[in-house]
């Protein structure tokens, strides 16, 4: 996943709308959609204010490297957080609850 793709998602999952992260860093709402399209790549001194906005740790931003499995394939753990990662935030609480309830009654499925 490409940064301006992680941006996206982070955001999308957060609820917020590209108007408002652009307010929050404080540029166009034009630059903002060249960053996500990747057409444009923020520089390094955008990373702590996107973090800030976003609510996540910079590395969350900066994580462009896939985890993949022994023949390269991408993990199913990482395949997971992908496709967790695209849903809003009350979404993803619930699925992580669901995930622990699963996990505590492993032993009885």
């Amino acid at each position: 996943m490409e940064i301006g793709e992680r941006i996206r998602s982070i955001r999308e999952s957060k609820g917020m709308t590209q108007k408002e992260l652009a307010l929050a860093l404080n540029i166009s709402n034009s630059q903002m959609n060249h960053f996500e399209q990747g057409s444009q790549i923020p520089s390094l001194s955008y990373i702590p204010a996107l973090s800030k906005a976003l609510g996540v740790p910079p590395q969350d931003i900066l994580c462009d490297l896939l985890i993949t499995d022994q023949s390269g394939a991408v993990s199913v753990s990482e395949e997971i957080k992908i496709t967790v990662e695209k849903f809003p935030a009350e979404w993803q609480l619930r699925i992580l609850n669901f995930l622990k309830l699963a996990l505590d009654n492993m032993d009885k499925l």
